[in-house]
């Protein structure tokens, strides 16, 4: 079996969990045991990447001659807050000192568990750039499915939010497709399902809803208009300021009225 250690949680992570993933997939591509040691937030953040193992034990480590130093400081925390997938971090440390130099190298998991090749192991400096990061994160953002894409979104949620959004899932696919057409990052949809679900906010939506004579677009898009100018910022602050530009009738219009009849407590 193949066993990696992450000693710590903080500035300089990344050079120990780009070890664990490449050891991971030389586990995978070998069909033996995968072995993690870390702290609790470091398997949080593993199981995160896509990393499948079993906690503690000691194997063989896989000698990665790549030079960590070139790898960013910040830690891998940060780019999960930011709204990045987990399979775009781990396409990125796998990329950072494994495989063909080239651009357009996306790996995967999945390919990796086949054609994972150790003398493809580079030596010298690790390769990373934000180009890249974005070019990988629309990538895999462009390959998830609605579901998927709300399942991303609401797993960064408290587990709380989690609970109160569960017998919605439905409507909420809906609003999961059109954001996700229009974004490349976890952020905006994240932010507006947390909006949606904190309960403080639940009036903003009121003013709308009495204008509002059946629930198809023309009438939402005429009720939108029929409200004054500071009812309409108050909505846009309240709900729509993660996602600049999104049109309030296609989101309304994907929740479904029970959705927003239950938010606004008619």
């Amino acid at each position: 079996m193949y066993s990696s250690r992450i000693p710590i949680i903080r500035e300089g992570d990344l050079v120990f969990f780009r070890d664990a993933t490449l050891a991971y997939c030389a586990a995978r591509r070998k069909g033996v045991p995968f072995h993690l040691n870390a702290p609790e937030e470091a398997l949080g953040l593993a199981r995160w990447l896509g990393l499948e193992f079993e906690v503690g034990e000691e194997g063989q480590s896989l000698t990665v001659p790549a030079d960590g130093s070139t790898l960013p400081t910040k830690p891998l925390a940060s780019f999960r807050e930011e709204g990045f997938l987990g399979q775009t971090l781990f396409s990125a440390l796998v990329r950072s000192s494994y495989g063909p130099d080239e651009e357009g190298y996306f790996p995967t998991k999945s390919e990796l568990g086949f054609y994972f090749d150790e003398a493809l192991l580079r030596s010298g400096n690790a390769r990373w750039d934000d180009e890249y990061l974005e070019e990988c994160q629309q990538f895999f953002f462009e390959e998830l499915t609605p579901a998927e894409l709300l399942e991303e979104s609401l797993n960064r949620l408290p587990a709380e939010m989690r609970e109160r959004a569960a017998p919605f899932q439905n409507e909420l696919l809906g609003v999961a497709f059109l954001l996700g057409e229009q974004s490349s990052s976890l952020q905006p949809l994240s932010g507006f399902f947390r909006d949606l679900l904190n309960s403080r906010k639940e009036e903003a939506f009121r003013p709308l809803l009495n204008r509002v004579e059946q629930w198809d677009a023309d009438s939402l898009e005429g009720a939108w208009k029929s409200l004054d100018d500071s009812t309409r910022q108050n909505l846009q602050d309240s709900f729509l300021t993660s996602h600049p530009g999104g049109r309030p009738s296609q989101l309304l219009l994907a929740l479904g009225r029970n959705l927003l009849e239950w938010k606004a407590g008619l």
